[in-house]
């Protein structure tokens, strides 16, 4: 985010999992660079496995630097009450309002 207003960095991954422990363990063996939330790596940081690259502005994954959370569900799933439920809760309580 430069100035308040959000910028796409274009990259080119040369890695792609939906398995955190993956991703980390594919960094931690010297694959490449991270960008994970705090509490994922706190413990590979602590050890010094793992060091932060400092950056000017903040990074994210989305518009919201403090946290990026993604739902994927079969869209004809989402009439299954506790599923519906679920998707609500969660884009109620932590949705960007700007969407909602």
């Amino acid at each position: 985010m430069v100035d308040n207003h959000w910028q796409k960095i274009p990259v080119k991954p040369v890695l792609t999992c939906n398995k955190s422990e993956t991703i980390l363990d594919a960094v931690l063996a010297g694959e490449g660079l991270l960008v994970s939330p705090l509490w994922e790596v706190q413990g590979a940081l602590a050890s010094g496995q793992l060091v932060e690259v400092p950056t000017e502005n903040p990074v994210s994954y989305g518009k919201i630097p403090a946290v990026d959370l993604y739902i994927l569900y079969q869209q004809g799933k989402y009439q299954i009450p506790k599923i519906k439920h679920c998707v609500d809760f969660l884009i109620k309580y932590l949705g960007d309002a700007s969407t909602a």
